[in-house]
């Protein structure tokens, strides 16, 4: 199955640098849907047609970003340079903690495919 994502330019380029390896996204009704082996076409957001294309690894849940962060290496999740706890504070600038609380979290560990 393919999935469709938007992402802004740092997290896409860093994707498209390998130095980027996790997605985190909350785990909502539509990222529940995503399995091993499933492509994920991540667009970005300042320009929809530059796209790339990854094939999903892992499915990693967790109640919260900062149980993910004591597993998950948070640098390959795109926060080089960067506290634990401040890591956390900048997933919350995209998601509330309500929604982190009532759905969980997910890092989805993925390659590309080109």
């Amino acid at each position: 199955m393919i999935h469709y994502m938007k992402l802004k330019k740092d997290p896409f380029e860093a994707i498209r640098s390998g130095e980027k390896i996790y997605e985190l996204r909350l785990l909502d009704v539509k990222r529940k849907q995503i399995k091993v082996d499933d492509h994920i076409v991540f667009k970005k957001l300042e320009d929809q047609n530059e796209r790339m294309e990854v094939i999903v690894k892992g499915l990693y849940h967790y109640k919260s970003f900062r149980d993910m962060f004591e597993e998950i290496p948070f640098e390959k999740c795109g926060f080089a340079n960067i506290s634990k706890d401040l890591a956390v504070e900048q997933m919350y600038t995209y998601y509330s903690v309500e929604d982190e609380q009532k759905n969980g979290v997910l890092a989805i560990e993925m390659e590309r495919t080109d």
